[in-house]
């Protein structure tokens, strides 16, 4: 017998609360989304001696705790991409719940065009810049985000399935 493959919609819950627990992963998921959208926006809206204030004190905290020397460049090019890495995963996770299949792709392409029109708005802001080389950092990050959840998503499925085929359904 041929083991049936398994989509996220068959993971619901199927009893008479499963349309009220769909809409409010639904609902829960799109909140996270906006929430790091905005997150990452706000950070976008300071200006360059503040963001530059908040890498000194992420370089000071390393040193002090862990004795770890990193230069600003490199907390904000990690900075970048652990941000959009994050949108990336909340992305991939809220678009598979609304169309009940992984859109990995989908997740990567919005992404990316936030980060590009993030360093958009960059450009309106005192000392920062618009530079597509943060773009290509912020898309490493959310292709690293996609990637992890790809391979997640992989791996729960075959845990189904191997767990299916030992019950013999």
């Amino acid at each position: 017998m041929r083991p049936r493959t398994m989509s996220i919609s068959s993971m619901q819950p199927k009893n008479k609360y499963s349309r009220l627990w769909r809409a409010v992963l639904l609902f829960v998921s799109w909140a996270l989304v906006a929430v790091c959208a905005v997150t990452i926006f706000w950070l976008s809206h300071e200006t360059a001696v503040q963001s530059s204030d908040k890498s000194n004190g992420v370089i000071a905290m390393l040193f002090a705790r862990f004795g770890i020397v990193v230069t600003s460049h490199f907390v904000r090019k990690l900075a970048h991409a652990l941000e959009y890495c994050g949108l990336a995963l909340l992305l991939y996770n809220a678009y598979g719940l609304s169309f009940r299949a992984v859109q990995p792709a989908l997740a990567f392409l919005t992404a990316v065009l936030y980060a590009a029109s993030d360093e958009i708005h960059q450009y309106f802001i005192l000392g920062r810049a618009c530079q597509m080389r943060d773009v290509f950092v912020d898309a490493v990050g959310a292709a690293v985000g996609v990637l992890c959840c790809t391979v997640a998503y992989w791996l729960l499925q075959k845990c189904i399935q191997s767990f299916f085929k030992k019950k013999g359904t």
